[in-house]
């Protein structure tokens, strides 16, 4: 086996850029790292296979292959800020125990004197691999998609970027050919294998952090990728294979290591989407507050409308009379809590949010909140492998009203009523539309419901707001006969209504796939965004969305804003729409869903009217 002995001397010769990153965890973040080994009692391939399998997967057997000092568990407070991910399962070319931070050893490694994996050579050919660990299961899917969660790391990063010390490791699905290896990226020349040569401080940049010594991130590896998604096809219903193996290539020096999320192997349909009558489904305003860092649980399947099968479901969900600053999460039950946010409240204000659910396996979701409020949650509508209708993106968004035009306000108590066919390529018979509403200088508190053209105001609220505040939400709005849409408002305000998408049942309308939230920008840790300036953001073949992806489910929150202004978001390669996503007054903190077609290549942009932080946690895609 070739060792390297000019290790150092070669480090020191190669300048270390500085990257931005996209998504990290948070710089200077101390975390308690957890990491228990396969020489632990009760710790063995099959409690691995356990802690990775998600809803949808049923693990059969596992075995694993390699020194015991190579896999096992990692967990603890802050280590999703380290890592990116905040638990699971770990394995290394060489002890797990080794991943722990801070980054104090430039050449952090062991070297077992182990054979590497025939598999992998394959990929990296002609070079050899060394110290290979392998974690190989038997399970059974529901589904025809598989997914699985990691991070892959390496004290290879950067010194060694582009030599033949090109750590490597890969996920086959259902036999070990190089084609059936889903842990690949989107590159010019086409997918290939993630390595420390594919994504890094040159290649894939957007998807790279970097960790040099001394080290922003409490780990010991000099570089890791932001949490990846590898997906494949599998056959539902009956046992089908999965080979996860990483080894060292060219020697078995400096380790490299793939981090594996909790419960992030899953097996989940697309689906698509039913209205509802809308319909209130929790008002704590009746008893108590959920107390702050308390969670409250609310069961959907099978009631308000929601069959027993539905997927996940779509919520407005407020935060009101809240006693300070903070947010709410919704996640579903039997899954950990998220590192991301559907509602920010600030103290005493009504602030709603529309929020795509996952339900969990017993088909009910959590809401956890930061701070003491009340908590109001209406339905209206769920998506399933038995609904309805498919999701179709507007090629460019486009307003449906405004009544700030004609310079009058809607009145106290009335109803205004606009067309959406047309707008936006929306064609006649649409069963609902996707609209952002804007509430904007409402004379008094209150709160805006919107329904189909012809029907009752309904007994629920899309947008509650304060007196003067200007308030976006966005409504999956069903449509009446006439092809119009109706608006009530409880105060004298001006009403805005954009349309991004619509609903419908032909065939080749994009089906919908939740995804566990996950953040992948937060200004707060870079830099504020320039009054007029404009964020390009990566967001496929990350945090569970494909490159196949044509539309993302976001949050997009704005906080410390300057001024007044909007956020307006679309895909990286279409021209800045005349409509708007989050509007905010100065120093107000706004969180709104937003629903947007990406381009080729992944990548969306963010355009703000005035100098503001924001946040972006991606919950969903259409493809």
């Amino acid at each position: 086996m070739g060792h390297r002995t000019m290790r150092i001397a070669l480090s020191a010769a190669i300048a270390v850029t500085g990257i931005i990153t996209v998504g990290a965890g948070s710089p200077a973040s101390a975390a308690t790292w957890s990491i228990v080994d396969l020489n632990t009692a009760g710790v063995d391939a099959t409690r691995l296979a356990q802690e990775i399998a998600g809803q949808g997967v049923t693990i059969t057997s596992a075995t694993f292959t390699g020194d015991l000092r190579q896999g096992g568990l990692f967990s603890g407070p802050g280590v999703v800020d380290a890592i990116g991910v905040s638990d699971g399962v770990v394995m290394s070319s060489g002890l797990v125990s080794d991943v722990v931070g801070p980054n104090d050893d430039s050449g952090k490694g062991e070297d077992f004197d182990r054979v590497g994996d025939a598999g992998l050579n394959a990929l990296v050919a002609p070079r050899t691999t060394y110290d290979a660990a392998v974690l190989e299961m038997t399970f059974v899917p529901t589904s025809p998609d598989l997914q699985i969660n990691y991070v892959f790391a390496s004290e290879e990063y950067q010194e060694f970027v582009d030599t033949q010390f090109n750590d490597v490791f890969a996920f086959w699905v259902n036999g070990v050919a190089p084609a059936n290896n889903c842990a690949t990226v989107a590159d010019p020349g086409g997918r290939v294998p993630v390595t420390i040569n594919t994504i890094n401080h040159l290649r894939n940049t957007q998807i790279y952090v970097d960790n040099p010594d001394p080290g922003t991130f409490d780990t010991q590896f000099d570089g890791f990728t932001l949490p990846l998604t590898c997906f494949a096809t599998v056959t539902p219903n009956v046992p089908n294979t999965l080979r996860l193996a990483i080894a060292d290539t060219s020697d078995g020096i400096l380790d490299a290591a793939v981090f594996l999320e909790s419960s992030g192997v899953t097996s989940t349909p697309k689906t698509r989407y039913s209205p509802l009558t809308p319909e209130r489904v929790l008002d704590t305003r009746g008893g108590a507050k959920i107390p702050a860092g308390g969670t409250i649980n609310v069961p959907l399947a099978g009631r308000f409308g929601v069959p027993a099968d539905a997927v996940s479901v779509a919520l407005n969900v407020t935060a009101t009379q809240a006693e300070d600053n903070g947010f709410l999460t919704v996640f579903p039950n039997g899954q950990p809590l998220p590192v991301a946010s559907n509602v920010n409240y600030t103290t005493g204000a009504d602030v709603p949010n529309l929020v795509v659910a996952p339900l969990g396996v017993d088909g009910s979701i959590n809401i956890f909140s930061e701070d003491a409020t009340h908590v109001i949650v209406d339905i209206f509508g769920w998506f399933g492998i038995n609904a309805a209708n498919g999701f179709v993106p507007a090629a460019i968004p486009d307003r449906a009203f405004d009544s700030r035009t004609g310079g009058v306000k809607v009145g106290a108590g009335q109803v205004v009523t606009f067309p959406v066919v047309g707008h936006g390529g929306v064609p006649a018979g649409t069963p609902s539309v996707a609209l952002n509403l804007t509430i904007d200088q409402p004379d008094a508190a209150g709160f805006a419901s919107v329904f189909a053209s012809g029907a009752p105001v309904p007994l629920t609220s899309n947008v509650n707001f304060a007196a003067g505040q200007t308030r976006p939400n966005v409504v999956f709005a069903p449509v009446g006969a006439d092809g119009q849409v109706s608006v009530f408002v409880s105060t004298g305000a001006h009403v805005i209504a954009d349309v991004f998408g619509w609903y419908s049942t032909a065939s080749d309308a994009e089906l919908f796939k939740p995804v566990k939230p996950k953040r992948v920008w937060d200004s707060r840790q870079h830099a504020i965004i320039p009054a007029g300036g404009e964020l390009t953001l990566k967001v496929t073949d990350i945090v569970g969305v494909p490159s196949t992806a044509t539309a993302v489910v976001l949050n997009v929150t704005v906080t410390a804003p300057a001024g007044s202004g909007f956020l307006t978001v679309h895909a990286a390669n279409v021209a800045r729409p005349e409509t708007s996503n989050v509007n905010y007054v100065s120093s107000q903190t706004v969180p709104n869903v937003v629903i947007t077609g990406v381009s080729v290549d992944g990548r969306i942009k963010i355009w703000t009217f005035a100098d503001a932080h924001i946040i972006v946690d991606v919950a969903g895609w259409f493809g």
